[in-house]
């Protein structure tokens, strides 16, 4: 629900699918991914919440869709209406079953709250420079790019390890994200609000006294291959 709210207020068009299972996720990505609106977009989102393994997500049937091919839907080949716009993927899941306990601090504060083809690139340096035929064959060739590009994913836990929810308020790392967007959208790339989501996420600990999840830990991260900064931008600036 914060999440929709977020994006709807970032200006994007929301659309909210719950419990599916690993097919209906799968076919819900699919028409996504087809959509001839993305001819006309800037940038899309895709938010996945569920139970999880490292590199997939269970479906409600207890079946795995394989985050890879989440990203391959939306790639250049793929997804070619979607070509050198920014994609942006969230993962709420855990990617293994290892508890991060965390380990005592020895050191720091206390705690507190290119536009064409490079020949070099082909080891072909030197070869054909003044053949003119050579020289007119590649100002007709179009611009390639690579297969998976302007991506970046934020993921809720490390490989291998568990994500923590707090059973009022709800997962950790969407509630960070949900914060960081609101706060630092409207000057802040999306790179650095996702930096700051980490350094959130380092200072939280669990509270669940007499249970193994006591003072547990957990470390979001992200990957990305944006080629550009990313900036949200809102229309305006609500006050929370």
């Amino acid at each position: 629900e914060v999440l929709r709210k977020v994006f709807t207020e970032l200006d994007y068009i929301v659309t909210v699918r719950r419990d599916l299972t690993a097919p209906g996720m799968r076919e819900c990505i699919e028409q996504f991914g087809r959509r001839q609106q993305h001819q006309t977009v800037s940038s899309c989102v895709v938010c996945l919440l569920s139970h999880g393994v490292e590199g997939a997500i269970y479906g409600t049937d207890g079946q795995l869709l394989e985050l890879d091919w989440v990203f391959e839907a939306f790639d250049n080949a793929h997804c070619p209406l979607l070509q050198n716009k920014p994609k942006m993927f969230f993962i709420q899941a855990c990617r293994g079953e290892e508890m991060d306990c965390g380990v005592e601090q020895s050191d720091g504060p206390e705690r507190t709250q290119s536009p064409g083809c490079e020949q070099r690139d082909a080891g072909r340096e030197g070869e054909g420079d003044g053949d003119t035929r050579q020289t007119e064959e590649r100002g007709r060739l179009r611009v390639k790019l690579p297969q998976r590009s302007d991506m970046i994913c934020g993921f809720a836990s490390l490989k291998g390890t568990a994500a923590m929810r707090n059973t009022k308020r709800g997962s950790w790392f969407i509630q960070e994200v949900n914060s960081a967007l609101r706060f630092r959208a409207r000057d802040t790339h999306l790179s650095d609000i996702l930096v700051q989501v980490n350094g959130c996420i380092k200072d939280r600990e669990g509270y669940a006294p007499g249970t193994p999840h006591h003072r547990c830990k957990e470390m979001s991260e992200f990957t990305s291959s944006l080629c550009k900064d990313l900036y949200l931008f809102p229309k305006y600036h609500p006050q929370y």
